[in-house]
């Protein structure tokens, strides 16, 4: 009995050998891995209701930077944007949009700009949410960094997305007092390779 776990420990130290990782992280297999991350960047700095609003999702394959091994190529894989809803700052949002889109193969620290058009038809407090690899599909380091977590100075940002006050530009618009009537348009007017 005590041969054969003799001859199972060094079957186990070989085949830990001959794959090439180790205990020590910076040798993993796994931090070869790629890490995608998305963030908003470029919004227009007007809103208007029922006018275009722009700005960009830049998806990075981030670089390991204690991997001996390079970062893998993040095959294609799936964004997603959500717009969500609130009647005022500080209250719950609800989601009232999404938009999936495809996304090819993004090397190691290389990036992907995706361009967005959005129109809001109704004044209120919107959430722009974006997630790289929305959908799951890439194996990555991190999974718990893919939405959005940028800054962008002079918005109102909390820890999740851009928050956007879209203001009625006349009396007659109101707020909806239900976020099954809000009308928001999305969609990608272009993709570039950096």
């Amino acid at each position: 009995m005590n041969s054969r776990i003799f001859y199972l420990t060094i079957l186990i130290i070989v085949l830990i050998a001959l794959s090439g990782c180790s205990r020590d992280n910076d040798n993993k297999e796994d931090c070869a891995l790629p890490d995608l991350t998305g963030q908003i960047e470029n919004p227009d700095e007007s809103i208007t209701i029922n006018q275009p609003f722009f700005f960009d999702h830049a998806i990075n394959n981030l670089e390991s930077l204690n991997c001996q091994l390079e970062t893998r190529t993040a095959g294609e894989s799936n964004s997603v944007i959500d717009i969500d809803f609130s009647q005022a700052i500080g209250a719950d949002f609800t989601n009232v949009e999404n938009l999936e889109t495809f996304v090819p193969p993004i090397p190691s620290a290389g990036t992907i700009i995706e361009e967005f058009e959005l129109i809001f038809e109704n004044p209120g407090v919107y959430r722009i949410i974006t997630e790289a690899d929305g959908t799951f599909k890439i194996e990555e380091r991190n999974e718990e960094n893919n939405d959005d977590r940028s800054e962008i100075e002079g918005r109102n940002i909390n820890s999740r997305g851009l928050i956007l006050e879209v203001k009625p530009i006349n009396t007659q618009q109101k707020i909806p007092t239900s976020p099954d009537s809000v009308k928001v348009k999305i969609r990608r007017i272009g993709i570039r390779v950096l």
